[in-house]
């Protein structure tokens, strides 16, 4: 809403904010912060020099965000600490791991070992 001078936000949630209030009162102070011009909306991605999403940059600012002591250097490392030092079961630390690798025996990897397999639905 504006008025002469003075922008005030009135945000409109469609459903229920499911949140504690010093959640919803940090957040209605950092939208307080924002002022609003007058210009065509565009879409940017910050966690990039040229504004562009990339995998690697949300990968890296997710890694800032967690309170494990692993933290990444560049994408090539892997927060192996998290899933080994986890408190999932075991088959589930080794499935991520497989999966990292990408050792998880699915169709494509099958025929990739040699593994002849029949290309129809058997429905």
């Amino acid at each position: 809403r504006r008025g002469p001078g003075v922008t005030v936000w009135v945000p409109v949630f469609i459903r229920d904010a499911l949140v504690d209030d010093s959640t919803l009162s940090s957040f209605l102070t950092k939208l307080n912060e924002v002022t609003p011009i007058d210009s065509d909306d565009e879409v940017s991605w910050d966690l990039n020099s040229k504004g562009v999403f990339t995998v690697k940059s949300y990968y890296l600012k997710l890694l800032s965000y967690s309170s494990f002591a692993f933290r990444a250097t560049s994408v090539g490392q892997f927060p192996w600490k998290i899933i080994w030092k986890s408190s999932a079961p075991l088959r589930v630390s080794v499935f991520v791991w497989e999966a990292s690798h990408g050792s998880i025996l699915t169709c494509d990897n099958l025929q990739k070992r040699g593994v002849i397999l029949v290309n129809r639905c058997p429905m």
